[in-house]
This record gives structure tokens, sequence and C-alpha cells, in this order.
């Protein structure tokens, strides 16, 4: 009996990690690329693959001179694992890649451990389901506070990846040589032209002792079994990016090209005009969002799946381009996405994104209470800057994101004696910290004021760059510790206040590009909205 429970423990244990060892698929593409087989790497990635030559190229030239190897560079500056699993098809699964080199832990940094583990196994499974799987290596680039990238050696190990950790040599070199981190770095995540040699030959070290070696037969083809899965949630497979550019809708028009490097990204754009009109999307599946522009010249948007989620979005705060899921774990089912500029200054939208479509049933969703009006007239009233007294700074002298600062309880937190100070008489409704303190990147501050209601349940708006801890009458009510969007995008939260004087205390912890906060009330218009509303 023992014998045969040690033999299921070993089954089991089979079945819980990837068959086979660490890097036999990447083996068996050097075994391919070695007999001259044509052979293509597909890099995909942020910024950091972006500005990396797709970290093969030329080495992989070089070592194989008898293939004919191709090299494609995926990297699309600020993106992440979240917007990977929609991406995989254009612009990996659809170049038959023989390896894919995936780096995504410096931009995962603001995911929650179980969605970055979800989306890179969903990527990984996703790969290695292909009729021809490819290789697959992770690569995992440095930050100068240490990059997240433990979520990223959990999945390699599962499924027996070659994982390449490069915070760990520029750590080391950095260390033994003496050299300052701004002689191979341009900011706190980017490599200059030095840092990128230094990457390259690193990768290219790592990736060496899986060459063919003499005597040393090459691993068999046959695809060895996957393990169950790390993720509790289901794995997202079918993630696509549908084009908008060529849809026609009142309106709203195509627009061809955009005058910017990101065109080859989005090959055109559906763009509202004047006046504003709302869009209608359909679409089968559990997860369902838009890719699109932002512009210092352009508006903003708010956006609901079949009337249970409010999201409001702003395409002005800089050049480039957002992306959002706006209904997450849907029914699967047939959903509508309601799109409604809010101004005359357009909105473009590139891909509608989609997944769970496979598995969707026909018939539309049931349908909530949020409706085109209620989006176009949806206003909030701001707390004035000048309405708050604050206390600060705090800690500061880590930057990590966010630092240890943001759950160390400071004086406001505690029966302390607090020096509270006055907001000076501003405009606006955000109160910069950073120009009060000084500070832009670390540390955290405090802001409190009251407010007098008639009771009742409340929509509060919170902004902030970046991090926020909220108190209403000494109760904690809302904790925003993961990625929002910043100031620009208000986080609707539902709660309740009592009759009379109601004390609202913040704690802010600054983001790396900014250090303010500010408080929105709702309307009356927003009090018909039912508590079924997901406010994102």
């Amino acid at each position: 009996m023992r014998l045969f429970l040690l033999f299921l423990l070993a089954v089991f244990a089979f079945f819980q990690t990837a068959a086979g060892n660490t890097g036999d698929d990447l083996r068996a593409f050097f075994a391919r690329a070695a007999a001259g087989e044509p052979v293509t790497a597909v890099a995909l990635g942020g910024s950091i693959t972006q500005g990396g030559r797709a970290w093969v190229d030329p080495w992989l030239k070089e070592t194989f001179p008898k293939s004919r190897v191709s090299i494609f560079n995926a990297g699309i500056s600020g993106t992440g694992s979240h917007l990977g699993i929609f991406r995989i098809g254009r612009d990996v699964i659809a170049l038959q890649p023989d390896l894919v080199l995936i780096e995504y832990a410096v931009n995962d940094g603001g995911l929650s451990d179980e969605d970055a583990v979800r989306y890179l196994e969903s990527m990984v499974v996703r790969l290695k389901r292909l009729p021809r799987p490819p290789a697959i290596v992770f690569i995992e680039t440095a930050a100068r506070t240490g990059s997240i990238r433990h979520r990223h050696e959990k999945v390699a190990a599962h499924y027996n990846l070659v994982n390449i950790d490069l915070q760990v040599r520029l750590d080391e070199y950095l260390k033994t040589t003496g050299t300052p981190w701004e002689k191979l770095m341009s900011d706190d995540v980017h490599p200059n032209a030095a840092g990128y040699r230094l990457y390259w030959d690193w990768i290219a070290e790592a990736l060496t002792p899986y060459l063919p070696q003499d005597g040393v037969p090459a691993p068999a083809p046959t695809p060895a079994p996957l393990p169950k899965p790390l993720s509790a949630k289901p794995l997202i497979l079918d993630g696509k990016m549908i084009p908008l550019s060529g849809l026609s809708a009142p309106g709203w028009k195509e627009e061809s090209t955009l005058s910017t490097w990101y065109d080859r990204v989005f090959l055109g754009t559906l763009a509202s005009s004047r006046p504003p009109a709302p869009l209608e999307l359909h679409a089968h599946g559990t997860e369902l969002g838009l890719f699109y522009i932002l512009d210092r010249t352009a508006g903003s948007f708010r956006a609901s799946v079949d009337g249970r989620t409010f999201a409001h979005v702003n395409c002005d705060i800089r050049n480039g381009y957002g992306y959002q899921l706006f209904g997450k774990e849907l029914e699967p089912r047939l959903h509508k996405l309601l799109i409604r500029p809010l101004s005359d200054q357009p909105v473009k939208l590139g891909y509608l994104l989609v997944a769970g479509d496979t598995a969707a049933a026909a018939g539309l969703a049931p349908q909530g209470p949020v409706n085109d009006e209620l989006l176009a007239n949806f206003k909030w009233t701001p707390v004035p800057a000048s309405g708050w007294q604050w206390a600060g700074p705090f800690g500061g002298e880590t930057l990590a994101w966010p630092s240890p600062d943001f759950q160390t309880r400071f004086a406001p937190e505690t029966t302390e004696e607090t020096e509270w100070k006055a907001v000076p008489p501003t405009e606006g409704e955000t109160i910069d910290f950073g120009k009060l303190t000084g500070r832009h990147d670390r540390g955290v501050c405090y802001a409190r004021t009251t407010l007098k209601s008639k009771g009742g349940k409340i929509l509060l708006g919170v902004k902030a760059d970046y991090f926020v801890k909220l108190w209403i009458n000494g109760k904690l009510a809302v904790t925003l510790d993961g990625p929002h969007g910043g100031a620009s995008h208000p986080v609707c939260v539902r709660t309740e206040l009592k009759p009379g004087d109601n004390e609202i205390v913040a704690k802010i912890h600054s983001g790396s590009q900014g250090f303010s906060f500010g408080l929105l009330l709702e309307d009356d218009l927003a009090q018909t909205l039912s508590d079924e509303v997901v406010f994102q």
C-alpha cells in the first residue's frame, strides 16, 4: 500500500509541472536551426523590448548561418501582459513563430499576483496548444528598485521554460564593477546603448547552454502534456483585437492613418465627429474592452457594458494610447458596449478587445440601468482643494511602487499629535502635494476635510496620483493599491454618509509621475443608479 501511495504521489507531481526538462523546447528549436531549417523568432513585450532589437538579433543569425532566420520585434511601449493576451494572436501567432521571447516583468509591476500569473499563463498555454508550439523564453529586465518578477519565475518553472533574469545580472555587475546606474540606464527601467549591449550579451550567454552539443541528441519534438494550470480562474485563450477603423456608424468616421509612430500599431481608427454621438458595439465573450488613442487635443468618453458598469476615460492626458477592460469575467454570451463621447473633441478608437467568444452562448445579456442619457449627463461636484487641510510629507526613503510607506502608520493614523496645514487657496479641484512638499515620486501625505450630508448612500470619485486609503468617520472605506490610471481617471466608490458632519481623511502615496489628490461628489442624476452598477 505504501508503495502504491508513493506511486500516486509521483504521478500527481508529474501532472502538476510540465514533463521534460527546463529548456527542452529551446533545445529542439536550436537543433532545427542548426540543421538549416528556416526559423522565425518573435519578441513580445513593452518599450524595453521595442528598443531591444528583439533580443536575439543578430546573435541568432550569426549562430545559425545555414538557417534563414526571420526575427520580428512585437514590443509596444507602455503595455503589459494584460494587453498581451489580446495582442498575441495578431502580433505573435499570425507570424507562425518557432521561438517567442516574452518580456513583461517591469510593465506587469502594477498587476496583482493573481492577474499577472493568469495573463502570463494564458499566453504560454495558448502558444503550447498550437499545432506546432514554439519554444518560449521569459526575459526579465531590470528596474532601479527591482522588478516584480517572482510571478514570471513561477510560471516559467511550472512550464519548464528558460527564464533569463537580467535584474540579478545587472545588480551583480553594478556591485562588482562600481558602475553607477546612470552609465547603463537612461531612466529607472530603460537601458541606454551600453545597457542594451550588456543585455544582449547576457541573453546570448544564457541561451548558449541550450545549443546543440556533439553526441547529445536533441529532445523529441513531440509536445509534452501540459500541467494543471496555476491559475484558479479560467485562462484567457482566445483573446483578439478586432479593428474598428472600417466600422460604419452614425456620428463616427474612419481615419486611415495617424501622424505618429504608432500608426503601425493601429492601422487606422474610428473617430467621433461633431456633434458627439453614442456608439454601440456588440460582441460575444467574457472580456470586453477598447484599445484607443490618447492625444492632447482629444476628448473624453464614458463607457458601459450591458448597462451594468460605468467608466470614464480621459483621452487628453498625453500623446500615445491606452487600453481598458470595461467588462471582466462576464457571463459567456452576447454583450453590448455603449460608448458616449462627451464633447466635440474627437475620441479615436483602434480596436475592440474580446475574449471568451469561443464558448459564448447566443442571446443578449440582461441590461442594467446605465443608458446613453446617463453617460452623457452624469456630472461631478468637486470638493475644492482649498477645502482641505494636509499633513506631511512622511517616509520617502524608498521608491518601490508602492513603497512600505503605504502600510506604515504615521502620525495621522495614530494618537500622535499632527500638524495640519491649510491648503493654500488655489483654483481647481486637486491638491498638488508635489508643489507643497517639493517631492514628486516618494513618500506619503494626508488630507482631511468635513462633508455635510443629509445621510444615505453617495458616490465618490477619487482622483489620485497614485495610491490612496480613504477613511470616512474613522472607518476605512477605500483602498487603491493597484493601477487605476492616475488623477485623470476618477475611481468611483459607492459609500454611505451619516446625517450631519462627516470626517474624511485620505492617505496619499506618491506616484512615479506625480503626487496629487482630489475628491468628487455625485450630483442628483447619479443617485438614480442602482447598487448593481459597478464603477470603474
